[in-house]
Protein backbone atom coordinates (compact mmCIF):
# COMPACT_ATOMS: atom_id res chain seq x y z
CA UNK A 1 0.00 0.00 0.00
CA UNK A 2 3.16 2.68 0.47
CA UNK A 3 3.49 4.37 -2.50
CA UNK A 4 1.00 3.36 -4.19
CA UNK A 5 -0.24 5.02 -7.29
CA UNK A 6 -3.44 7.33 -6.67
CA UNK A 7 -6.67 6.86 -9.77
CA UNK A 8 -7.23 9.16 -12.04
CA UNK A 9 -10.54 9.57 -11.10
CA UNK A 10 -9.27 10.60 -7.10
CA UNK A 11 -7.54 13.17 -9.01
CA UNK A 12 -10.59 14.45 -10.51
CA UNK A 13 -12.32 14.31 -7.20
CA UNK A 14 -10.00 16.44 -5.54
CA UNK A 15 -9.58 19.10 -8.66
CA UNK A 16 -13.42 19.51 -8.38
CA UNK A 17 -13.49 19.80 -4.73
CA UNK A 18 -10.66 22.36 -4.96
CA UNK A 19 -12.68 24.55 -7.56
CA UNK A 20 -16.01 24.43 -5.84
CA UNK A 21 -13.78 25.77 -2.67
CA UNK A 22 -12.14 28.29 -5.22
CA UNK A 23 -15.76 29.52 -6.45
CA UNK A 24 -17.08 29.85 -2.93
CA UNK A 25 -13.90 31.60 -1.37
CA UNK A 26 -14.21 34.22 -4.65
CA UNK A 27 -17.93 34.97 -3.57
CA UNK A 28 -16.98 35.07 0.30
CA UNK A 29 -14.54 37.64 -0.48
CA UNK A 30 -16.67 39.90 -2.62
CA UNK A 31 -19.45 39.94 -0.09
CA UNK A 32 -17.11 40.97 2.28
CA UNK A 33 -15.57 43.61 0.71
CA UNK A 34 -18.28 45.14 -1.38
CA UNK A 35 -21.37 44.56 0.50
CA UNK A 36 -19.93 44.99 3.89
CA UNK A 37 -22.40 47.71 5.00
CA UNK A 38 -25.67 45.58 5.37
CA UNK A 39 -27.33 47.58 8.23
CA UNK A 40 -27.51 44.07 10.42
CA UNK A 41 -23.54 43.84 10.09
CA UNK A 42 -22.45 47.74 10.91
CA UNK A 43 -21.56 48.03 14.87
CA UNK A 44 -20.71 51.50 14.47
CA UNK A 45 -21.11 54.20 11.47
CA UNK A 46 -18.32 53.86 8.57
CA UNK A 47 -15.83 56.63 9.10
CA UNK A 48 -15.19 58.40 5.61
CA UNK A 49 -12.60 58.03 3.24
CA UNK A 50 -11.55 59.70 0.30
CA UNK A 51 -11.69 57.70 -2.36
CA UNK A 52 -8.20 57.69 -3.36
CA UNK A 53 -7.19 56.15 -0.31
CA UNK A 54 -9.94 52.93 -0.44
CA UNK A 55 -8.44 52.38 -4.23
CA UNK A 56 -5.25 52.34 -2.62
CA UNK A 57 -6.37 49.91 0.01
CA UNK A 58 -8.30 47.42 -2.59
CA UNK A 59 -5.17 47.07 -4.54
CA UNK A 60 -3.51 46.57 -1.66
CA UNK A 61 -5.45 43.83 -0.63
CA UNK A 62 -5.93 42.54 -4.04
CA UNK A 63 -2.33 42.42 -4.36
CA UNK A 64 -1.70 40.40 -1.19
CA UNK A 65 -4.30 38.00 -1.43
CA UNK A 66 -3.07 37.30 -5.12
CA UNK A 67 0.52 36.29 -3.71
CA UNK A 68 -0.84 35.00 -0.86
CA UNK A 69 -2.68 32.38 -3.19
CA UNK A 70 -0.11 32.02 -5.59
CA UNK A 71 2.60 30.88 -3.08
CA UNK A 72 0.09 29.09 -0.91
CA UNK A 73 -0.66 27.05 -3.83
CA UNK A 74 2.76 26.23 -4.37
CA UNK A 75 3.35 25.56 -0.64
CA UNK A 76 0.01 23.26 -0.94
CA UNK A 77 1.31 21.59 -3.85
CA UNK A 78 4.83 20.90 -2.41
CA UNK A 79 3.74 19.51 1.01
CA UNK A 80 1.53 17.20 -1.30
CA UNK A 81 4.47 15.68 -3.42
CA UNK A 82 6.84 15.48 -0.60
CA UNK A 83 4.15 13.17 1.25
CA UNK A 84 3.53 11.24 -1.57
CA UNK A 85 6.00 10.83 -3.68
CA UNK A 86 9.40 11.29 -1.58
CA UNK A 87 8.44 10.41 2.29
CA UNK A 88 5.54 7.88 0.30
CA UNK A 89 3.23 8.55 3.17
CA UNK A 90 -0.27 6.93 2.97
CA UNK A 91 -3.15 9.61 3.08
CA UNK A 92 -5.82 9.30 4.69
CA UNK A 93 -8.99 9.54 2.50
CA UNK A 94 -7.13 7.99 -0.79
CA UNK A 95 -7.62 4.26 0.50
CA UNK A 96 -10.66 2.28 -0.37
CA UNK A 97 -12.59 0.43 2.90
CA UNK A 98 -10.74 -2.48 1.66
CA UNK A 99 -7.26 -1.05 1.68
CA UNK A 100 -7.68 0.30 4.86
CA UNK A 101 -9.30 -3.42 6.62
CA UNK A 102 -6.00 -4.68 5.32
CA UNK A 103 -3.75 -1.61 7.07
CA UNK A 104 -5.28 0.09 9.75
CA UNK A 105 -3.81 -2.15 12.19
CA UNK A 106 -0.10 -1.98 11.43
CA UNK A 107 2.25 0.29 12.34
CA UNK A 108 3.14 1.43 9.05
CA UNK A 109 -0.55 3.06 8.34
CA UNK A 110 -0.84 4.58 12.02
CA UNK A 111 2.78 6.25 11.59
CA UNK A 112 1.91 8.01 8.35
CA UNK A 113 -1.49 8.96 9.37
CA UNK A 114 0.07 10.45 12.59
CA UNK A 115 2.86 12.09 10.15
CA UNK A 116 0.15 13.49 7.53
CA UNK A 117 -2.06 14.74 10.15
CA UNK A 118 0.99 17.26 11.53
CA UNK A 119 2.54 18.01 8.19
CA UNK A 120 -0.75 19.52 7.05
CA UNK A 121 -1.24 20.93 10.13
CA UNK A 122 2.08 22.79 10.57
CA UNK A 123 1.13 24.09 6.84
CA UNK A 124 -2.23 25.09 7.81
CA UNK A 125 -0.70 26.90 10.99
CA UNK A 126 1.89 28.74 9.38
CA UNK A 127 -0.69 29.89 6.10
CA UNK A 128 -2.75 31.04 8.95
CA UNK A 129 0.15 33.12 10.94
CA UNK A 130 0.89 34.77 7.40
CA UNK A 131 -2.42 35.76 7.36
CA UNK A 132 -2.55 37.38 10.75
CA UNK A 133 1.08 39.11 9.68
CA UNK A 134 -0.67 40.47 6.55
CA UNK A 135 -3.58 41.99 7.98
CA UNK A 136 -1.11 43.22 10.76
CA UNK A 137 1.07 45.00 8.20
CA UNK A 138 -2.13 46.38 6.27
CA UNK A 139 -4.59 47.65 9.05
CA UNK A 140 -1.74 49.40 11.02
Amino acid sequence: LKGEKTSKKAGLEIGLVLAAHTVLSVLGFIAHLFFSDRTYDRLFPLTPAPTFLLIVRYIFWFMVFAVKWLVGFAIFNSVYKLMHQDLQIIMVGQQSVTEMQYSWTSTDWGQDVLEWALLWFTTFFLFCADTGMWFTLGCT
